[in-house]
């Protein structure tokens, strides 16, 4: 498998398990304990989409999930998967009203970080409220 391979496999995977937990209003979930997964999770935890999440296994993450607020879904649009955005790209994506994770140089993060840093970067997931 390729890089970008193994990058869509693992966002899928990661995707399929978080919206499946929000739309069941799971309070708890288990996703694999891959870099990909704990990467996302950062983010998430963060900016407050996780509440917390710790690793149970070599191959479990337990994340419990913020239920309150707006829950968001992820989802990797098929058009755009692999699609690099450059900065001005993304600004102009935000600005209309979208939100992104992506991978850039500096690892995944989310657009905003992105924009304020001048990057762009290789869409992983697009998040919707």
């Amino acid at each position: 498998l390729s890089l970008r391979q193994m990058v869509s496999n693992s966002a899928a995977i990661f995707s399929s398990i978080y919206n499946q937990g929000l739309r069941s209003r799971f309070r708890e979930i288990s996703v694999p304990n891959t870099f990909f997964c704990r990467s996302i999770l950062f983010l998430l935890k963060r900016e407050g989409f996780v509440l917390s999440y710790k690793i149970t296994s070599s191959r479990n993450i337990s994340v419990i999930q913020n239920h309150s607020g707006s829950p968001f879904s992820m989802f990797i649009p098929f058009s755009t998967r692999y699609k690099f955005l450059s900065y001005h790209q993304l600004k102009s994506a935000v600005n209309a009203g979208r939100f992104f994770i992506l991978l850039t140089p500096s690892g995944y993060i989310f657009s905003n970080f992105a924009i304020i840093n001048k990057l762009g970067g290789a869409l992983v997931y697009e998040l919707k409220k």
